[in-house]
């Protein structure tokens, strides 16, 4: 079984990248190039598109792939199970520390009228900015906690 899925895995990671190379010359050979009337890319939404979709495909692989080892982990082993939910949790509780943190408050842009200046989208957005510094506050002291502790060994 992990045989037919290593190969299936491997068959879609070959055609993926195959995808990218042939978009990758027609790009380089300005076939997928610049327009000449316009000033502006032909098909450079294709790339984009593309990237889109390789982006949202690794987010989803390291999501479904995540929970995949806590249920094999589970029917193995429960205390490892538990171990593996760890970060999930904690990444759940830092968003809901971030969300609640985040101010909804619009913004007075007198030249911008736009409708992206909305209580919820700037909630979003907040939530994202002050969990991005979070775990990078995080980060930074695990690091200094790891050499710290190899120090004093």
């Amino acid at each position: 079984m992990s045989n037919l899925i290593g190969k299936i895995t491997n068959i879609l990671l070959l055609s993926l990248i195959a995808i990218s190379a042939v978009l990758a010359i027609l790009f380089y050979i300005d076939i997928v190039g610049a327009s000449e009337y316009s000033g502006v890319t032909k098909f450079t939404g294709i790339l984009v598109d593309w990237a889109i979709l390789l982006f949202i495909l690794a987010a989803a692989a390291a999501v479904l792939f995540s929970l995949l080892n806590i249920v094999l982990k589970f029917m193995d082993d429960a205390m490892a199970a538990t171990k593996s939910i760890i970060p999930f949790a904690v990444a759940i509780i830092v968003f809901f520390i971030a969300y609640s943190m985040a101010s909804d408050t619009v913004l007075s842009m007198p030249q911008y009228s736009g409708a992206d200046n909305v209580a919820g989208t700037l909630k979003w957005t907040g939530a994202g900015l002050i969990m991005t510094w979070i775990l990078l506050g995080l980060a930074i002291l695990s690091i200094v906690y790891a050499e710290a502790s190899k120090f004093f060994k």
